[in-house]
């Protein structure tokens, strides 16, 4: 039997695709049989709607304060010219990051490891860093998620011509 290996773009688009399919389930009317003769002569309740038929409290709405992300299959957020690097709304929802600091305390605040165990490891003149990954994490193949992951990432980063923010890694 053929093994079938995802890459981390399409792992990304599934994602994306799933996301999207659940939220529009949860944005889909529902259907309510009426089980008495009160309930079925009951005045409807008036709900707003979204658009018509998309009934708002069930919807899931995400703000994008930097506009539409185009093209809307790209998580690439090192991508030269991608400009909504971390409010990028529905990607959101299928990306992470190492940690997350308070950014009204700054690094000496309280810092949230999201794919991190713990704070980064600085040497003495802060040019090596060394990062503890979570165990426990896995990509959809049912490969877990490790420091090789990481190493790659930034790897590909900087020998690749072009990647944003390059020079601040």
């Amino acid at each position: 039997m053929r093994k079938h290996v995802t890459t981390r773009r399409e792992f990304l688009k599934l994602a994306a695709a799933f996301t999207a399919a659940g939220t529009l389930q949860a944005c889909a009317p529902s259907v309510s049989t009426p089980t008495s003769e009160a309930e079925a002569t009951a005045p409807a309740v008036a709900v707003k709607e979204v658009q018509p038929g998309v009934p708002r409290d069930q919807c899931l709405i995400l703000e994008n304060p930097s506009g539409t992300v185009q093209p809307a299959d790209d998580f690439n957020r090192w991508r030269s010219g991608y400009g909504a690097f971390w409010v990028c709304g529905l990607q959101q929802l299928a990306l992470d990051a190492l940690w997350y600091i308070d950014p009204d305390a700054g690094v000496d605040g309280v810092w949230d490891n999201a794919l991190a165990a713990e704070k980064p490891i600085y040497n003495a003149d802060f040019t090596q860093m060394t990062i503890k990954v979570r165990e426990g994490l896995y990509w959809s193949d049912d490969v877990e998620f490790s420091g090789d992951d990481v190493f790659y990432t930034i790897d590909t980063i900087m020998k690749k011509p072009g990647q944003a923010r390059k020079d601040k890694i």
